[in-house]
């Protein structure tokens, strides 16, 4: 089923969209869930979870690709769950460690959009192949073992690279005047 056709049904409030969003998208949804999670049934939920939010949402609100908006929604889901279940450790609260010398952004939801918005910029003017491997290690959870499989390098080399890349950003947002 097209966006376009998901998209008129949500308009219409037939059920029927929730279904082919799940056929289209429920398999990569979970599958960026469960490699947050590292659950299957929690991944499952965050799936259901994130129907709920499309239903929800839209409208009123019209995203141009229903395929990022539904994996964004399940990522969001599989982090809050992540957060929940380790709540009583706070070191289990972070999914990438090697990602633990960006800043907390508990702080203002202002803090919180900059943050991001530097990030945002710093990623676009990677070179696309850093681009793809930072995206799909620290947005899509992939392993490096996937990555490496992805790109064609040794495990090693992706290591490497995404040492490079976090390398890169520190320097960047202390660049900016962030605290690391």
């Amino acid at each position: 089923m097209e966006d376009a056709e998901i998209r008129r049904l949500l308009e219409v409030r037939s059920e029927e969209a929730l279904r082919g969003l799940s056929e289209e998208y429920g398999a990569l949804a979970e599958s960026i869930a469960h490699r947050i999670v590292g659950d299957r049934r929690d991944a499952q939920e965050c799936v259901s979870d994130a129907c709920l939010a499309v239903w929800n949402t839209v409208p009123p609100a019209v995203p141009r690709s229903m395929k990022a908006y539904f994996c964004t929604l399940a990522r969001r889901a599989a982090i809050k769950r992540l957060r929940y279940n380790t709540a009583h450790k706070r070191e289990g609260a972070v999914s990438f460690p090697e990602l633990a010398f960006l800043p907390d952004r508990a702080g203002s939801a202002g803090d919180g959009a900059r943050l991001g918005a530097l990030i945002g910029r710093w990623l676009s003017r990677q070179p696309r192949r850093g681009r793809l491997l930072f995206m799909k290690r620290y947005y899509m959870g992939e392993s490096i073992a996937e990555l490496a499989g992805f790109f064609g390098i040794s495990e090693n080399n992706v290591s490497v690279r995404l040492s490079r890349l976090r390398d890169s950003l520190r320097r960047e947002l202390e660049k900016e005047g962030v605290e690391i």
